[in-house]
């Protein structure tokens, strides 16, 4: 009773947060497909979803690929038979996901760091900013200063993240003068 009222997202979603035998589940409507796992420690939705329109009538394949591999059945499957469902292939790859996410995010708050200091320090000491001195020495607070040396380098991180995956130059495009 009253099973109507909820969405479905989130009687799934439910379902994968109270069993004890299911981690992982997916959802679809025709047009998207979303892929669900066991999220009772977090607050909000978290979910994968592929849009089957675009993916379909847009000829992507690959994207197609990508949800193939990841949601193909023997991915929900245990590796070892004898285990339970943590011990299927999604959840392998989950778990090594975060491990490495944490240790890059370790490595790089120390890249940071280390951005921050040099470049503030190259700032100050370069003959051509006078003017920046002078402002640290009067009225530049040094939590405005660091706030502004943060921003630039993820900035420039943004920009390295885009140039490694190809996004910042049209190799197809036609040059402009």
């Amino acid at each position: 009773p009253g099973a109507a009222d909820r969405a479905p997202h989130a009687m799934v979603q439910e379902l994968l947060n109270r069993s004890s035998e299911h981690l992982w589940g997916m959802l679809a409507n025709g047009g998207t497909l979303r892929l669900l796992r066991d999220s009772s420690s977090l607050v909000g939705q978290s979910y994968v979803e592929f849009d089957l329109e675009a993916m379909f009538d847009g000829e992507i394949f690959s994207d197609f690929a990508v949800l193939f591999f990841i949601c193909h059945q023997t991915r929900f499957e245990p590796v070892d038979p004898e285990a339970g469902p943590e011990d299927c292939w999604l959840e392998r790859w989950r778990t090594d996901a975060v491990e490495t996410g944490a240790r890059a995010l370790g490595a790089l708050r120390v890249g940071v760091q280390r951005a921050i200091e040099a470049l503030g320090t190259g700032f100050l000491q370069h003959p051509a900013n006078a003017d920046l001195r002078k402002r640290v020495d009067s009225d530049l607070a040094l939590a405005d200063y660091h706030r502004a040396l943060l921003r630039l380098v993820y900035r420039l991180l943004f920009c390295f993240v885009a140039e490694d995956r190809d996004l910042l130059l049209d190799r197809d495009g036609e040059a402009t003068a």
